[in-house]
Order: structure tokens, then C-alpha cells, then sequence
């Protein structure tokens, strides 16, 4: 089990970790705890969570969901100072703050994704989107209440599970991607999975392991889809 100082833990079992008087993460304008979780050799969960105060025991629950996947907590902090980086089979993983982001590389250190939380208190999230993704302004056609994906054309997705509002702002801006929740949503958790994948059917068997629905995204590629 991993303390809330803020550890990763390598395939080879090192440990990479924060001093606990690090500077606090924020989000939504309160403070907040950050969890990133191996799911699969090839798929991730990440959690941002407001905390009701800074001497909170625990972080706003997410909501029950009947998703049953497995979850190894590779990350878990409310404080990053010095960045923190370390190897996961194939993939290593960089987390730094102002602005808080989690950073994703190959073998090669080659950045797959990176997930940024920008300084401010709107909650927003962006993340790197190579082409614009066709679909994926669900502002201006009404947004979903149902979790969205958005899939890359470099070999990633990006599986939005939490929160849901059909309020929430998803749309493309110059090379990335960017969401902002809706105004009642700013202090939920926010939960995404981020998933690798070299073929169609790598993403399918990557996506049936976390949701545990046979039923497919809408749109599967270059785009977003709103999943059944």
C-alpha cells in the first residue's frame, strides 16, 4: 500500500516519493488529492479529488459505478514539489506541478499523452490532441451525460467516466484537447482512463476490461464517442 506522501512504484519495485510539506495540489479551487492506477500493461486510471479541507482523512467519494476493473495505485499524493518520475513495463510516467500535469512516454521517452490541470479554479483539463478530433466539440451539438471518449490518432484514448453533466464543455483548442466542467461539477472528482493501444482489437479488449460491456464506442477513431 502506498502512503499519501506520494509514491511510484517501478516494475523493479523502486520507490520515487514527496516530502510531506510539499506544496498542496489544487483543483476547483480546493485542495485536492492526486491517484494514478495501473489498470492493464496498457491502460491507466487517473483520479483528481477535491478534499473537503487540507486535514481531510479522505477525498470526495466518486460515484458507485458497477465498472469492476482491476486497480494497482501506482501514485497517490496531495502535495508535489520536485517532479516525480518512474517506469511501468513500457511506459514511464512524469508527474510535476504549476501546472499539475502526468506525463506519459515510451521506451523511446517519447511522449505519448500528458494530462495537464491548469492553474485556476474552473477545473479545467487539457490534454495533447495531435489533429483535431472530429465530434469532439460536444458543446455546440449538447454534452453528454454519459461517459466520452476520445481517441487519438497516435495510438491513445482517453475513456472521461466522471463527472457527467450535460453541461460539461469538451472541444478542441489548437493542439490539444480540453475539458471543463460544468459549474456544479467543479468540486467532484474527476476520473479518466488513459489507454494505449497498437490495433483495433488491443482498444477493444483494453475498453471491455475497464467498462465490462461488450457494446462499443460509436466512433472509434480520430474522434470522440459517447459510450453505451
Amino acid at each position: 500500500m502506498l502512503s499519501a506522501m506520494g509514491m511510484i512504484m517501478t516494475s523493479g519495485g523502486l520507490l520515487f516519493g514527496q516530502d510531506p510539506s510539499d506544496p498542496l495540489l489544487y483543483y476547483g479551487g480546493k485542495h485536492a488529492q492526486l491517484s494514478v492506477a495501473k489498470v492493464t500493461d496498457h491502460a491507466f486510471e487517473i483520479v483528481l479529488a477535491p478534499l473537503s479541507s487540507v486535514t481531510a482523512e479522505q477525498p470526495e467519494p466518486l460515484p458507485g459505478s458497477s465498472w469492476n476493473y482491476p486497480r494497482q495505485v501506482l501514485y497517490e499524493s496531495r502535495s508535489v514539489m520536485d517532479p516525480v518520475h518512474g517506469r511501468i513495463g513500457e511506459y514511464s510516467i512524469s508527474i510535476l506541478r504549476s501546472p499539475l500535469r502526468v506525463i506519459f512516454r515510451d521506451l523511446d521517452e517519447e511522449v505519448i499523452q500528458q494530462i495537464t490541470w491548469p492553474d485556476g479554479d474552473e477545473g479545467k483539463l487539457e490534454f495533447f490532441a495531435e489533429t483535431p478530433l472530429p465530434g469532439f466539440d460536444l458543446n455546440a451539438s449538447g454534452s453528454s451525460e454519459e461517459p466520452v471518449l476520445a481517441i487519438g490518432e497516435k495510438d491513445w484514448a482517453i475513456l472521461f467516466r466522471h463527472p457527467l453533466s450535460t453541461d460539461n464543455n469538451y472541444f478542441y483548442d489548437g493542439g490539444k484537447g480540453v475539458f471543463i466542467p460544468s459549474e456544479d461539477k467543479k468540486h467532484s472528482p474527476v476520473q479518466l482512463f488513459l489507454i494505449f493501444w497498437e490495433h483495433r482489437e488491443q482498444f477493444f479488449e483494453e475498453y471491455r476490461t475497464i467498462t465490462g460491456r461488450l457494446s462499443l464506442p460509436h466512433v472509434w477513431s480520430d474522434g470522440v464517442a459517447e459510450v453505451d
